[in-house]
């Protein structure tokens, strides 16, 4: 009998078939998590979402309760997405289809940068008069990447809200939320986005002390 041919290397034996092992999402949200992004950092990842999009104006908004910044909010007059775009977005390691240029280029930032620091992350979106909204709760996403569908009225109402007039006019725009901060240095995060080859858009910031998304106007002083 032939001794029978030992592989000379691991690339050498067999596939027989293949099988789909999909990862754990409890197992996935938690290890996007640890990934340790600081706030300045996870901040100007959204802000660099934006510059992407051609935004002029981007207001970040601290939400207080008492001392705690419990949301953050960031708004932009930058080119929206149409659903199907929104819903790429939301994908972890999204193929958007970035250019060269671009700040962001995997697909990944936006989000882990979000599970690092909050419980819930809420995009909201208009493009060409036509307002979507998707959102991701620690929670659901743990339980099967269940991604939220933002209720088409409500969107608006937040899109059309009287603070947002102060960023844009535009049938366009963006707003982002980070609902439920876990990191204890949110007050005092400076944030410093890089703007590559793109014009450097007015980045505004304001403390608003209540727990409501309320009026403000004008805008502050560029303070980024």
């Amino acid at each position: 009998m032939h001794a029978p041919h030992e592989p000379a290397s691991p690339m050498d034996l067999p596939v027989v078939s293949y099988e789909e092992i999909p990862p754990s999402p409890r197992g996935a949200v938690q290890a996007l998590a640890r990934i340790g992004y600081r706030v300045e950092e996870a901040l100007a990842d959204v802000i660099d979402n934006s510059i992407d999009a051609a935004a002029r104006k981007i207001l970040v908004r601290f939400v207080y309760a008492g001392d705690i910044v419990k949301r953050v909010v960031i708004a932009d007059d930058g080119q929206g997405m149409t659903e199907d775009n929104l819903r790429e977005a939301m994908k972890i390691g999204a193929d958007t289809g970035h250019e060269t240029t671009d700040l962001g280029k995997y697909g990944t930032g936006m989000k882990t940068a979000s599970f690092s620091q909050c419980n819930q992350l809420t995009v909201i979106t208009r493009s060409h008069g036509q307002t979507h909204g998707r959102t991701w709760a620690r929670r659901e996403a743990e339980s099967g990447w269940r991604c939220g569908v933002i209720e088409t009225r409500a969107a608006e109402a937040l899109m059309d809200a009287s603070w947002m007039s102060t960023i844009t006019e535009s049938d366009g725009g963006r707003i982002t939320i980070r609902e439920g901060q876990t990191s204890k240095d949110a007050r005092g995060a400076t944030i410093s986005a890089s703007w590559g080859s793109a014009p450097a858009p007015a980045v505004y910031a304001a403390a608003v002390r209540t727990t409501t998304l309320g009026p403000l106007h004008p805008p502050p002083d560029r303070a980024i």
